[in-house]
């Protein structure tokens, strides 16, 4: 093997794991929403949009039995309503 590869893989480690170390502490800040009050069990996409399937009562503080079709950016549909 010749110098220079020895060299470049440690380069390399390095530049990554300053990236990760960089990272730093979850964002406590962040506000996922009130999303569903229990398990999801089937994701699936119609008309572009995504419609969730499982054992939950309300999404996102709208009541929604068990099916919910949700917009583009994970607001709850009014349009799908039950």
């Amino acid at each position: 093997m010749n110098r220079t590869g020895r060299f470049f893989i440690p380069t390399i480690v390095a530049v990554v794991g300053a990236a990760l170390v960089a990272v730093g502490d979850p964002d406590l800040t962040f506000d996922p929403g009130s999303g569903v009050d229990d398990t999801v069990f089937a994701i699936a996409v119609a008309d572009g949009k995504p419609i969730v399937g499982g054992n939950f009562t309300t999404v996102r503080g709208a009541v929604r039995n068990r099916i919910a079709r949700l917009n583009a950016y994970g607001t709850v549909d009014a349009a799908g309503r039950d």
